[in-house]
């Protein structure tokens, strides 16, 4: 029996995965000890060798697994390059990888003899970070603007329209299109909208000076940070390059190498504009709160930011995250989590672009593994089809 102190919606999320008190009790073991290796394994499979050099994780069977012995007798994790993982499947080196929303992979992988493509609607989504804390974006209608002059529709047109799937903007920061719940609550900031767009940023001091927007002589100039062999990245930013282009605005697309992507530029804040995929999970009123809470400082000074790259937020955001999480009553809580979407929109924390589909591509005769969606891999099940 589990008995909760206060009530929590999400309980069920606990129990997915279930840790030995040994690992969670102790912070420094906590924050520091599963660095060079995993403590312990509860599933059919264990580390067997780890190859940090290589970058090789080879997992094989758990002798102490309770439950029904695994099919395979190892599974092997490799490091690959995410443009280069394609090419590695194709020759046979592995045998599934996360295609994500990327339509030349999507393509290629249609071509790839002996494998499937295998869809997803999943509980992630690519998204637009806005950092607020930096000095042209520090005003909320420069936000506004920015958010108006960008067409949600013709980016999620571009990535989701040759993938065959449904070309809707997500409008929601917390629950997907396929989630009860739902409900699109972008309103007038996330649609596209460049003329309203202009007046705003008339309005907030940046004039039009030839071809760029000035204030107090500085141009108007937002650099998006993205990494290198991400082509969804690079194609998303070149279109919102051209959009801002269009209300005076010079989206300039840095592009950093992908190992230190988010340890020295994301992370610190060293961006204006940044697009990535969160990966969520079926239990978004509790897990989302870290993505949006307002950043804290901590008794050394420091920023603790948690999740939340764009650096905004509320009090308002942050109690009603408390309140909902503790909502028993699934209907309220999907009440108040839209409730609380909204008003992330008004701070324009991020635009939400899409949901971001899950398309797994594999050898055909691989079996019980692929595309789950919602739901979880069950790792014993996983085999080959003789």
């Amino acid at each position: 029996m589990v008995t909760y102190k206060r009530r929590f919606s999400d309980w069920q999320s606990i129990f997915n995965p279930i840790y030995p008190a040994s690992t969670n009790r102790d912070p420094k073991v906590f924050n520091d000890g599963w660095k060079d290796r995993p403590l312990t394994t509860g599933g059919p499979f264990k580390i067997g060798s780890l190859d940090v050099t290589a970058k090789i994780v080879t997992l094989v069977r758990n002798e102490k697994w309770w439950g029904k012995p695994a099919k395979l007798d190892r599974i092997v994790y490799r490091v690959i390059d995410p443009d280069a993982q394609i090419d590695a499947i194709a020759n046979g080196e592995i045998d599934a990888i996360d295609v994500g929303p990327d339509v030349n992979k999507y393509n290629r992988a249609n071509e790839i003899e002996g494998t499937d493509v295998r869809i997803a609607g999943a509980p992630n989504f690519r998204h637009l970070t806005i950092n607020g804390t930096s000095p042209n974006l520090q005003d909320v209608r420069v936000r506004q603007a920015l958010a108006m002059a960008i067409s949600r529709q013709a980016i999620t047109r571009a990535q989701l329209g040759p993938l065959g799937i449904r070309t809707v903007p997500l409008g929601n920061h917390i629950l997907m299109a396929n989630q009860a719940g739902y409900r699109d609550n972008s309103g007038e900031v996330g649609k596209y909208n460049p003329e309203r767009a202009k007046q705003l940023l008339d309005e907030a001091g940046w004039k039009m000076d030839g071809n760029v927007r000035r204030k107090d002589g500085k141009p108007l100039e937002v650099t998006i940070v993205i990494p290198t062999a991400v082509n969804t990245s690079k194609q998303e930013a070149e279109l919102m390059q051209n959009m801002l282009a269009q209300i005076g605005v010079r989206l300039i697309i840095s592009v950093v190498p992908s190992p230190d992507f988010f340890s020295k530029y994301i992370t610190p804040g060293q961006f204006d504009f940044t697009v990535f995929s969160w990966f969520g999970t079926a239990f978004p009123m509790s897990s989302a709160r870290s993505l949006y809470a307002m950043p804290t400082r901590n008794a050394e000074g420091q920023l603790d930011i948690q999740q939340n790259y764009a650096r905004t937020g509320t009090p308002e955001i942050d109690k009603l995250f408390d309140d909902t999480s503790q909502e028993l009553d699934r209907d309220k809580a999907h009440e108040m989590a839209n409730r609380l979407d909204g008003m992330i929109w008004e701070e324009v924390h991020s635009l939400t672009l899409y949901q971001r589909p899950e398309i797994i591509v594999t050898k055909s005769k691989l079996a019980n593994f692929g595309a789950f969606g919602f739901a979880d891999w069950i790792y014993e099940d996983i085999g080959w089809i003789k």
